[in-house]
C-alpha cells in the first residue's frame, strides 16, 4: 500500500504541476506532502523495521552424515574463514539422499558443533525473522519484501564423540587409501559379523581416519 502510494503521489505531483488552474499550488503541496510522508514511512520500515517484530522459531531433526553411504563416521565440512563459525557443513536429511544438503554461507548464519555419547546425529536450528506486527501493518507494507527477512540463524550439530571432522578433499584421499587396502587384503578371511557390531566398526573407521589426517 505505502509503496503504491509513493508512486501515485509522485505522479500526482507531476500531474498537478502541469495544470494552470488557480488551485495548482494547493494540489502540488498536498501531493508533495503525501509523497514525502509515504516515502519516510517506507524508509522507516526498510531501515528501522517500523511496524515489525522479531519472531524466533526452533526446529530439531535427525540427520545423517554426508558420507553415510560409504559407512564413514565423518562430519563433512567446507572451511570458510578462520573462526570456524562460518564453515559450511554438509549432511543428509535422509539415508538415501543423493546430493547432500548444506548450511547457508551468509553473515546471518552461525554453525556450532557439539559432541555426544550416543550414536545418533541431530541438527537443531534456531531462526529469528522479521514479521509484521499486525494485519494492518502487513497491508501497509505489502510488497516491500521485508516480511520473513532473516535476522539470524543458529545451527547446532550434535554428532557422536567418535566422529571425525574432515573436508571433502580429505575424504577423497582416504577413500582411495581404503580402496587400496581392501584390494591388498582381499585374500584375508573376513571377520564374522558377530565379532563386532556396527558401532565398533564405525569407531574403528574413525580411528583410521584420525590417523590418516594426523599423517597429512
Amino acid at each position: 500500500m505505502m509503496i503504491v502510494l509513493v508512486f501515485v503521489s509522485a505522479f500526482c505531483v507531476f500531474l498537478a504541476s502541469m495544470f494552470t488552474h488557480r488551485l495548482r499550488s494547493l494540489w502540488v503541496a498536498l501531493a508533495g506532502i503525501i509523497f514525502i510522508g509515504s516515502t519516510a514511512i517506507v524508509t522507516l520500515n526498510y531501515y528501522h523495521h517500523f511496524g515489525m517484530k522479531q519472531v524466533t522459531t526452533s526446529s530439531s531433526s535427525v540427520i545423517y552424515s554426508a558420507t553415510s553411504k560409504q559407512g564413514m563416521p565423518v562430519i563433512l565440512y567446507q572451511p570458510v574463514g578462520t573462526s570456524g563459525r562460518d564453515d559450511v557443513y554438509l549432511y543428509n536429511e535422509s539415508p538415501d539422499q543423493k546430493k547432500p544438503s548444506h548450511t547457508a554461507a551468509n553473515e546471518q548464519t552461525r554453525n556450532y558443533l557439539q559432541y555426544t555419547n550416543g550414536d545418533q546425529v541431530r541438527l537443531t536450528t534456531k531462526e529469528t525473522r522479521w514479521q509484521y506486527r499486525s494485519s494492518w501493518d502487513h497491508f501497509l507494507f505489502a510488497g516491500s519484501g521485508m516480511d520473513g527477512k532473516l535476522v539470524k540463524r543458529t545451527n547446532t550439530f550434535y554428532y557422536p564423540r567418535y566422529y571425525v571432522k574432515a573436508t571433502p578433499k580429505q575424504i577423497k584421499r582416504l577413500a582411495a587409501q581404503m580402496a587400496k587396502q581392501k584390494a591388498t587384503s582381499a585374500a584375508v578371511p573376513a571377520v564374522s559379523a558377530s565379532a563386532s557390531n556396527q558401532s565398533t566398526m564405525m569407531k574403528a573407521k574413525a580411528q583410521m581416519l584420525k590417523q590418516d589426517l594426523a599423517n597429512k
